[in-house]
């Protein structure tokens, strides 16, 4: 059989009934991978696909059920109001599918328009029954006319008008919103093919009052074409949905094992530190009382010597001290307990004073005598400690000074000084946990620290709902500021 004579062949009832059985084989296919991903994903996108699929799969099987016994049993098609019924009842459902088709591919255009794609729907979908309404009343005009035909064809170019605007809608929207869109000429084509029979009819109808046989004859393989492109981009976007589902899934066992071992982690330093304190109490009190010769007399070097260890067992302490707090920072266990606090009064203190002018350093305080605000006064303690002895370890000359003020809806608090400064790329790492501005090789044990006053004050801030952020130059200082909801 030659291409004429294949084109000659789909032509013919048995023709037909060979290409529609095609159709109703891919669309049974996409419907059944569309409806099937909807059952596990209830989006927008899946839902109007499965409604599109669906119904083209009930319009394709009932024509291909009629066209079985009118090839195999030589059952004769139906006439009058059978017939007319029968065409509106499938042309009504071509022209659903095709709105619900065109708005699948939309749904992430109308999101970003923050537009409802359902009242869209609506509005369309009213579109249809009226027009179909008008439809129906023409045919059967056209069934009650003596001479007919004239009110048929006009119903008929309703109803293809009806479904090339849906159609091409969908090709202009995608095309001006394509920026983001995966598979827009994909789409695009399969949306064209689609409606390439359609527009056929329409022109053999318009022009050629239906006559044209050629016209009819080229339009015979589009349907097939246009459902089995559709049913490709369909599968894409499934692929696609089913890659990232699993991409989330392994994201979401990482985030679960990574948990895990952080609580163990955590229970582990937080146990360990426990353990340490015993005997590290043990330790501080009998350097106390050699300290104070209570054990006797003790040499120059021995002095020396034993200062140094009770230094050291001060540091290894505040570094147990801190360790358990942003442990139990970590973990959820802590609480606020908030009261109206006098900011001026808890900053100037006098041994918080004492800290900076031990260092012979200017310590300036411009917050107001009368601000009060409400936080956590012993957690806030925490952050003003932990940005005051870092402002005072890495200032040797100059000054620190503190301010406040309230706004309307929030309260700010920063904390100067004129110190070394920090360099931007290390800015971005110095809310790390153990992460410490000064090298560890060229460390200053007078300065060093424990890399965990930064990474408690931020999770205190976030504790409250606040934020926090540095200013720095090298070689002129640094300021720390923060700000915290007026309201908790």
């Amino acid at each position: 059989m030659n291409l004429s004579g294949f084109f000659y062949f789909l032509g013919t009832t048995t023709g037909t009934l060979f290409k529609n059985s095609m159709d109703l084989l891919v669309l049974t296919l996409v419907a059944y991978m569309v409806i099937s991903e909807f059952s596990r994903e209830k989006t927008k996108e899946l839902r109007y696909l499965s409604l599109a699929f669906g119904i083209l799969w009930i319009e394709s099987l009932l024509i291909n059920i009629l066209l079985f016994f009118e090839v195999f049993l030589h059952y004769e098609r139906p006439e009058g109001i059978q017939s007319l019924f029968l065409s509106i009842s499938t042309s009504f459902l071509e022209a659903c599918a095709i709105l619900f088709l065109a708005h699948a591919f939309l749904t992430k255009i109308f999101e970003k328009r923050e537009e409802s794609l359902s009242r869209t729907t609506r509005r369309y979908f009213f579109l249809i029954t009226v027009l179909l309404g008008i439809v129906s009343w023409l045919w059967y005009l056209d069934l009650t006319a003596p001479k007919g035909h004239f009110y048929l064809y006009q119903g008929i170019i309703i109803t293809l008008t009806l479904k090339l605007f849906f159609l091409f809608y969908a090709i202009v929207e995608i095309f001006r919103n394509r920026k983001g869109i995966k598979y827009v000429s994909d789409v695009i084509i399969a949306l064209f093919f689609y409606a390439i029979p359609f527009f056929l009819q329409f022109a053999n109808l318009v022009f050629f009052d239906g006559g044209n046989a050629k016209l009819r004859v080229i339009q015979h393989p589009f349907p097939l074409i246009g459902a089995l492109l559709l049913a490709r981009v369909v599968y894409l976007k499934l692929v696609d949905k089913a890659q990232l589902r699993d991409e989330l899934r392994a994201s979401q066992e990482r985030y679960l094992h990574e948990k895990e071992v952080s609580k163990m982690k955590d229970e582990f330093i937080s146990t360990v530190s426990h353990e340490l304190r015993t005997p590290l109490t043990s330790m501080q009190l009998y350097t106390s009382l050699l300290e104070a010769e209570k054990l006797g007399k003790l040499s120059p070097k021995q002095k020396d010597a034993l200062s140094i260890v009770s230094s050291e067992n001060k540091r290894l302490s505040r570094l147990i001290n801190d360790i358990l707090s942003l442990s139990r920072l970590e973990s959820d266990q802590e609480r606020l307990y908030l009261e109206k606090v006098n900011l001026f009064a808890l900053c100037n203190d006098d041994l918080y004073v004492h800290m900076a002018k031990e260092k012979k350093l200017t310590f300036i305080n411009t917050i107001p005598k009368d601000l009060e605000v409400m936080v956590d006064k012993e957690k806030f303690k925490q952050i003003y400690i932990n940005l005051l002895s870092n402002a005072v370890r890495f200032t040797d000359k100059g000054s620190i000074s503190i301010s406040a003020e309230k706004k309307t809806m929030r309260w700010h608090f920063s904390i100067t000084d004129t110190g070394v400064g920090i360099t931007p790329k290390k800015q971005e790492k110095l809310f790390e946990k153990f992460y410490q501005v000064d090298d560890v090789l060229t460390r200053d044990k007078a300065k060093g620290g424990t890399g965990l006053g930064l990474a408690i004050v931020k999770k205190i801030v976030d504790l409250h709902k606040g934020d926090i952020s540095v200013v720095s130059e090298v070689g002129k200082g640094t300021t720390f500021h923060l700000s915290f909801p007026r309201r908790l």
